[in-house]
């Protein structure tokens, strides 16, 4: 499919191109690569964590920018989708974010995997023909413990 025709199919259908702007940001947070985790932002953005202390724009866009001096701590990251309401130029989805750790299992000493979660409610809003991340709320986060696949 040409670049432009799956540019015209995301924007025709909201959880798609929500999903992809998710996927963009996955990739982005393990390169390090703040500059395209800020681009997915809208300007007004804001994050309440699980202390419920709202964090503005420009603190936050100074924390992603930091990043890059540290390694990617997850060998694994992703969010996924649970729920989308649309309302006009805006869409709230409730959000499951993955982050995938090695680790030793605390019970068995095997090696395992970390899987440390937050559920959110993000408001995007769709505007320069595309979706950006006005707002993230954090529901909840866990950490459950799987035992590692060897392959």
């Amino acid at each position: 499919m040409s670049p432009f025709l799956l540019f015209l199919v995301l924007q025709a259908d909201p959880r798609r191109a929500i999903q992809a702007q998710y996927d963009a940001w996955s990739k982005a947070y393990m390169a390090r690569d703040a500059e395209t985790l800020i681009g997915i932002l809208s300007p007004d953005y804001t994050l309440t964590g699980s202390n419920k202390k709202p964090l503005a724009y420009d603190v936050y866009v100074a924390k992603l920018r930091l990043m890059k001096e540290t390694p990617a701590d997850p060998t694994r990251y992703s969010t996924h989708i649970k729920k989308l309401t649309e309302r006009g130029d805006e869409a709230d989805v409730v959000s499951v974010e993955t982050m995938e750790t090695d680790t030793v299992d605390p019970k068995t000493k095997r090696p395992a995997l970390s899987l440390h979660r937050h559920e959110y409610l993000d408001t995007w809003i769709h505007y320069d023909a595309g979706w950006r991340l006005r707002r993230t709320v954090t529901r909840r986060e866990w950490t459950d413990i799987s035992p590692k696949r060897v392959h």
